[in-house]
Formats: structure tokens, sequence, C-alpha cells
């Protein structure tokens, strides 16, 4: 009894200091003390109260030890459906937040390659000393008027790749890979040092096509065409595909929201293919100045947005 007091050991087993309890668990130390001290109690009647109080103490120690690791540890059932909780959330959001960033990727690149146009066609009317009407360009189907058109363009162009002139399979491999615009009957591409892809289509020698009251839709002479990445996928309007009106005034994004040949709300539609021919254009060609000044594709995720209402799907 006395020696239990002094060492705060319970059934001759030191708590602190024996060898002994580094290889019992707390569970078979507490059963083994019990045992001990039941026997303690048969053959001791007499025993000292401070004795019984400190066994029973060093017990309940046991006994809190024992709870405490059983909290502490999780079962493979438990860690499981941890897991799967954690892999369906991340299947949930990665999706989303992976195109989030793409979009915005998306609208970085089609600003750069609007800034690049623009600026272009700025020196190019400067030190040309003429309008597109003046360039010798001819109508739709001439084949060799979309060659003219590019070939103005491509000395004030950092070009890495030029496909003007060059056959269907050239041209998908090296500047657009999309069925349309591959066509070197009636596109010609050159790819940028970038990586960005510019098509060239004339409509008319005149031009004359006036698609608003706006400035900027009034003298169209054709249009040109940008693929932010070039042959990469997926190659759809309104995707990585953006179309701009060519006019006597300047390079303007279609799809304003006073454009009348080719309107948002028309040509810019998630519940119509991308790319199919609605009307006299391709879904998806209306998507450009909406990219542009909402900084957004929410037309991708939703079909009520408006110029003058809903910007976002959210």
């Amino acid at each position: 009894g006395g020696a239990t007091r002094k060492t705060g050991s319970c059934c001759g087993l030191d708590l602190c200091h024996s060898e002994d309890k580094d290889n019992l668990s707390p569970k078979t130390l507490k059963i083994t003390c019990l045992n001990s001290f039941d026997e303690k109690m048969k053959r001791h009647s007499g025993l000292d109260p401070e004795s019984i109080n400190a066994d029973r103490n060093n017990l309940r120690r046991i006994d809190r030890t024992d709870q405490s690791s059983r909290k502490a540890a999780f079962t493979m059932a438990e860690v499981l459906i941890t897991l799967g909780i954690i892999g369906i959330v991340a299947a949930m959001t990665l999706p989303t937040l992976i195109q989030r960033k793409q979009e915005k990727v998306t609208v970085t690149r089609l600003k750069k390659a609007y800034s690049i146009l623009s600026q272009t066609y700025d020196r190019m009317v400067y030190e040309l000393g003429s309008e597109p009407r003046d360039w010798g360009m001819g109508g739709m189907y001439e084949e060799e008027t979309h060659i003219i058109l590019a070939n103005k363009f491509l000395p004030y162009l950092n070009v890495i790749q030029n496909c003007i002139g060059k056959d269907r399979d050239f041209v998908a491999k090296h500047c657009i890979d999309n069925e349309k615009y591959a066509n070197p009957k009636n596109y010609a591409s050159v790819r940028l040092i970038d990586g960005t892809t510019l098509i060239f289509r004339n409509w008319t020698s005149t031009c004359n096509y006036n698609f608003g009251n706006e400035k900027h839709l009034q003298n169209v002479c054709g249009s040109l065409i940008v693929d932010i990445n070039g042959p990469g996928s997926p190659n759809l309007n309104g995707n990585d595909i953006f179309v701009f009106y060519l006019t006597n005034y300047g390079i303007y994004p279609v799809g304003t929201q006073f454009d009348t040949a080719i309107p948002f709300n028309k040509y810019c539609d998630k519940d119509t293919e991308w790319g199919k021919i609605v009307g006299s254009f391709n879904n998806g060609a209306g998507c450009t100045a909406w990219v542009l000044y909402n900084e957004n594709q929410e037309y991708l995720r939703c079909s009520d947005l408006d110029w003058n209402g809903k910007k976002k799907c959210r």
C-alpha cells in the first residue's frame, strides 16, 4: 500500500517509469489492474483508504487514456466516405473553375487581337494613303479577292505561318482547322507569332454594305475572323473564333447592340449548334462584341442575356 502511494503505481506497475507499461495497451492495463485491485480487496480488507483511492485514481486515468485513444482514431469506412465526398465536390466544381479560367484567357487574347488589328488598320491607311475600297479587291465569290486583301495586311503583321493561297489541308494543319474557314476559295489566312490566326474575306469592292445607323456599321467591305488559338480546338464561332467587320472607317466587332445584320440575340445562341448556319451567317458570329465589352462568355451557359438587361447568368 505504501509503495503504491509513493510511486503512483497501480497493481504493481509504475505508470510513469515501468518498462512494462510501454508494452501494454490502456485497455489491457486497465483489465490487469482491475483484477489485481479485486484481489487486494479480497485479501486485505484492512487496506489504507489512501492506497485504495490512489489505485482508483490510476484506474480512472487509464480509462480516460483508453477513451481518448478510441476517439482519435478513424475507421477505414470513415476515411473512404470522406475521400468520396471530396471527390464528388471536386468533380462538380473543377470543370466550372477550369472553364472560367479559360474564358478569362479568351477575353485577354481577343482584346489583344483587336488591338493589333486596329493599330494595323490605322497604319495601313496612313502609309497606303487609301481606304479599303481602293485596295483593288473584287466580289466575295472571286477567289483572288481574299488573297489580295490578306496580302495587303501581310507586311504589317508578325506572321509565323503564311497560309495565303495554300490548299485546304495545309491551311487546316497550320492556320485554322475549320471546314469553312480552311476553304481557300473563300478565305485567306495567316498565323501570327503569338499563335493567333487571322482569316480574311472580302465581300464587295465598293464597301457599300450598311448594317445599322451607327458609323461602325456602315460602308462595310468584308470580314476579318480571329481564331485566338490557331488550329487548336474547338475551332467554333463564339468559342475561340470571333468575327470583325472591315469597313472604310476601321475594324469593328460583330454583334454590337445596334447591329442589324448579325445581332447578338440571333447569332450568339447556346440553344443552337455553334457554327450552324442561321439565316445568312453562322451561329456564334454575333458573340464578338459581347466578349470584348462585357468581358465574359456567359452566353455559353444561358440564353436570356441582353445588351439592355441581363449581362450574366447569375
